[in-house]
């Protein structure tokens, strides 16, 4: 999702096909997206979310050099298990 008002992308990712799990396509497509959008002079932020307990997810922000920007305590249900929905960041002009 973009805000041309606020300057903010939006970000998330789905690969559907599981025997792809694991082989990098996602973070390929992750940090060349997260370039991309560095390069664009009406991006300021970049954002995205997940829950606490999706660690593909959690390395795909780390490995783009995102950082935490929030945190929602027990927003979910996984599991019959509360956990934080992490919300991450990253300014295009650092």
């Amino acid at each position: 999702y973009f805000s041309e008002r606020e300057g903010i992308a939006d970000l998330g990712i789905l690969l559907g096909d599981k025997e792809s799990a694991g082989k990098g396509f996602g973070k390929d497509c992750w940090c060349a997206t997260i370039e991309w959008l560095k390069n664009q002079d009406n991006v300021r932020k970049i954002t995205a979310g997940t829950v606490s307990v999706n660690e593909p997810m959690l390395a795909l922000m780390r490995a783009a050099d995102m950082l935490e920007d929030g945190r929602r305590r027990k927003q979910q249900i996984i599991k019959e298990h509360p956990v934080d929905v992490l919300y991450f960041a990253l300014f295009s002009d650092v």
